[in-house]
């Protein structure tokens, strides 16, 4: 199998975690490699279609029987889950280990891919490919072996190597229409075609998870949110709200679905005022959603980050702070609501914090063209000629790279939509890349219809060496 998409002679993560029959280092394995036979029963029964389907952070019902060999699984009505814990998995890996120590040639490769499947299970990944590795190496029908290519698809899937994971879930749609997992492998191809901007595909895999009757580890309410950010994306905005609409007029319905639904619909009606019922005012209607939206989960950084987009647009600056704050309290690592702190101190005429704003959002996102963008405003307004200029070529770096203007929360609503938004920010960035060039080589950098002195701003690399914040160096020092 070597070579083919499953197994990559050059995958990056193929040798470092390569195992030759010994336990993983960091696995906190038991000292007792010894289980009856009706655990190992269970162990054996266990693989990679388990995954998502067991509650391993609770103690089992019945895991006090455990340490008896008697009959306790004799009660039929038990499930799987009743017996199986972290720390059971961890002892069948144990077991299996010591087995792979002296077993022969024929059983070596079965012993490999349960392994592989137990570490999935403990989402152990750098143990489970490792397994998954030798074992496609040693087998001869592992292309055919579904439980091991849901497997390795999932492994792939975690590190976000989406065409091989996608390979994977594709020759088992091939080999196995009726797989037991099928709803679960068209979610993740479904969310990986998204991530990619492949929204037909996107939307065909929903679809076929949606009406699928097996089971599935995201609720049919989840599946349809996903439709609708979909249909958003697609810019069929119409039945993108009447998916949101459905989702909120249905019952119980989770307060985390709830505040997605409310959030995304809020931003639609901030986004495109055109879906608007007669008598409503979009922006008005986008705060009074978002509002709903963050109460019904306060945790969602995003829903503050778009409530406060909404206030600033209305003027409302003070507001606009508080739920940017709140944004920040939930993910600090968000460059749009840095950015947009930004903007607002720009607004207020305090460019020294909007400089610091925008560098913090750079900090942690170097690609960030809307960032690059404003911060080269800010700094041609004041100026500051060199260091804009180097802004926009850093944005126009960025959009090379991402394919789009915005941040990672704006960018994948729109990526695939606006497809004209690249070529106007691109457009906007060379013409003020061009002003500002020829400005410079007609002022030797000196300012243009600046009413601000030049030492109102520190310089770009000066920026970037002292108005980071030294917690966030410290908490995210891989960003330097």
């Amino acid at each position: 199998m070597s070579g083919s998409p499953l197994l990559m002679d050059d995958d990056p993560m193929r040798g470092d975690h390569e195992t030759t029959g010994s336990a993983p280092p960091s696995l906190p394995l038991p000292t007792q490699n010894e289980m009856s036979s009706k655990d190992m029963e269970i162990i054996k029964s266990l693989d990679s279609r388990s995954f998502g389907f067991l509650d391993l952070h609770v103690i089992p019902k019945n895991s006090h029987h455990r340490t008896s060999s008697s009959s306790h699984h004799s009660n039929s009505g038990n499930s799987i889950s009743d017996f199986v814990s972290r720390q059971f998995i961890a002892k069948g890996i144990a077991v299996l280990q010591s087995q792979l120590q002296n077993c022969n040639e024929t059983t070596k490769p079965s012993l490999l891919c349960q392994i592989g499947h137990l570490h999935l299970l403990l989402e152990q990944y750098p143990e489970a490919l490792s397994a998954y590795q030798n074992y496609s190496l040693l087998s001869t029908d592992c292309s055919f072996n579904t439980s091991y290519l849901y497997g390795i698809a999932l492994v792939y899937f975690a590190y976000g190597k989406y065409d091989w994971s996608l390979s994977a879930f594709l020759k088992i749609l091939s080999l196995s229409p009726d797989f037991a997992r099928l709803s679960e492998v068209h979610i993740r191809m479904a969310m990986m075609y998204k991530d990619n901007g492949e929204l037909k595909k996107a939307m065909e895999h929903f679809g076929q998870a949606y009406t699928s009757a097996g089971p599935c580890s995201m609720s049919r309410l989840e599946v349809q949110f996903h439709i609708g950010h979909l249909y958003f994306m697609r810019g069929d905005y119409t039945r993108s709200k009447h998916c949101f609409e459905s989702i909120l007029a249905s019952k119980n319905v989770p307060n985390i679905i709830k505040g997605l639904a409310l959030r995304q619909l809020g931003w639609l009606y901030h986004t495109v005022p055109q879906v608007a019922s007669h008598g409503e005012t979009p922006n008005i209607k986008a705060i009074e959603l978002l509002k709903l939206a963050v109460g019904a989960n306060p945790s969602c950084g995003q829903a503050w980050y778009f409530l406060g987009r909404c206030h600033a647009d209305q003027g409302q600056f003070k507001e606009a702070f508080v739920a940017y704050r709140q944004s920040i309290n939930k993910v600090e690592k968000q460059p749009d609501t840095w950015c947009a702190i930004g903007i607002l101190y720009q607004q207020m005429g305090q460019a020294r914090d909007s400089l610091q704003a925008y560098i913090t959002a750079i900090y942690f996102d170097i690609t960030h063209t809307a960032t690059w963008t404003d911060l080269g405003l800010l700094y041609e307004s004041c100026g500051h000629l060199v260091d804009s200029l180097l802004c926009y070529k850093n944005g126009l770096a960025g959009l090379d790279k991402k394919g789009g203007g915005g941040g990672e929360g704006e960018e994948k609503s729109r990526k695939s939509t606006h497809l004209s938004q690249h070529d106007s920010v691109t457009e906007m960035l060379m013409s003020r890349l061009t002003f500002v060039e020829q400005h410079i080589q007609q002022t030797g950098g000196l300012a243009v219809h600046s009413s601000r002195p030049r030492s109102v701003l520190p310089s770009l690399q000066e920026a970037w060496t002292t108005l980071v914040p030294q917690h966030f160096k410290l908490q995210y020092p891989n960003n330097e």
